[in-house]
């Protein structure tokens, strides 16, 4: 079984950071026709999984064009079948009834089987303060429950999708999250990598939102970081055009990470 995740298009205005283009938002609309190129002639996944931040945040209006116009731009092109997962960008100016209406979501957590995987996609929640120190993202408690059913009610292998960071990862250097984990790691991550573990049937979590390329291992278990498509990876002037292939077969799990950066994991279950 063969899918592919595209996340952090970041759709909208450029995002300047002391004079320098941090997110090549205004080239995303030709990346993501790039991408859906490659996906309907090449790649033929059995679904996309779009792991967040699909728009750049502005306000209501432009927010609300901007998500309608990607939703169907992708939706009206791609030959494979979509799923979403919810962003941070898509939370800050939007009321969760607008953007589960414009995705065709009936909640914005939820599973669905392929094959002999069973995939989770899981809504991290955005709490914004002035001060940046009382920033974080967190699991509720409604879908810590849920979660823990899923994964006990299960006989399949599972792979969870989440925007945020359940790993304990580091972020020295980061151009965005320098030494500000609490502002972009789950803050209840613990919990949920104990539910987790405890299951014993999940081999991957992929999460984007940190705008690089990182693996970090829990419990024998990967938690894949995936860059941004747009992002202006160590300042070079070129977006990142990231995108990622996934490839479940014989116990193992390849990850194929596109664009001008290239990246490769294989891991055994």
């Amino acid at each position: 079984m063969k899918f592919a995740i595209l996340n952090d298009i970041h759709y909208g205005e450029e995002r300047i950071d002391n004079g320098i283009v941090r997110k090549f938002s205004k080239q995303a609309d030709i990346l993501v026709s790039n991408f859906i190129e490659d996906m309907n002639s090449n790649i033929k996944p059995e679904f996309v999984l779009i792991l967040g931040d699909l728009i750049e945040s502005k306000n209501h209006d432009t927010d609300l064009k901007s998500l309608m116009y990607l939703k169907s731009k992708l939706e009206e092109n791609l030959n494979s079948n979509l799923f979403y997962c919810i962003g941070n960008h898509e939370q800050r100016a939007l009321k969760r009834e607008e953007v589960n209406t414009i995705l065709n979501l009936k909640n914005q957590y939820y599973s669905f089987q392929r094959g002999e995987i069973y995939f989770i996609v899981l809504y991290s929640i955005e709490v914004n303060s002035k001060n940046i120190d009382d920033c974080y993202n967190y699991i509720d408690d409604e879908q810590v429950r849920w979660l823990r059913e899923e994964l006990i009610n299960t006989s399949k292998k599972v792979i969870i999708f989440v925007h945020h960071c359940l790993a304990d990862q580091k972020l020295k250097g980061n151009p965005y999250f320098n030494n500000q984990e609490s502002n972009c790691l789950i803050k209840n991550r613990v919990e949920i990598r104990e539910i987790i573990n405890k299951a014993d049937n999940v081999i991957c979590v992929f999460n984007s939102h940190i705008h690089w390329n990182k693996l970090d291992v829990h419990d024998n278990i990967p938690h894949i970081t995936l860059q941004s498509l747009v992002e202006n990876e160590e300042n070079k002037g070129i977006p990142a055009g990231a995108y990622t292939i996934v490839g479940v077969e014989n116990n193992e799990i390849n990850v194929d990470i596109k664009g001008n950066y290239p990246l490769k994991y294989k891991f055994k279950f």
